[in-house]
């Protein structure tokens, strides 16, 4: 596969939470605890760093779970 199992799993936790994010209701505290981070600031600063967003931006801009961002609306 040419990908550590390391890269995989950390690939697997960005796409898991960006759907949480985006479908679901669960605070940021319940999805980290869900992914079994062990607390909140944890689970942030993971996913900033691999996103290059935090998980509260990245709800509040409302990507997509594919990372795509919202359509735009036309005038």
């Amino acid at each position: 596969f040419g990908m550590s199992p390391i890269y995989l799993h950390r690939q697997v936790l960005i796409e898991t939470a960006k759907e949480y994010l985006t479908s679901t209701s669960m605070n940021i505290g319940e999805i980290a605890a869900a992914l079994d981070f062990s607390d909140l600031s944890a689970f942030t600063r993971f996913f900033t760093d691999k996103v290059g967003i935090s998980p509260t931006k990245y709800r509040n801009i409302g990507f997509s779970p594919d990372g795509s961002p919202p359509p735009t609306a036309e005038p």
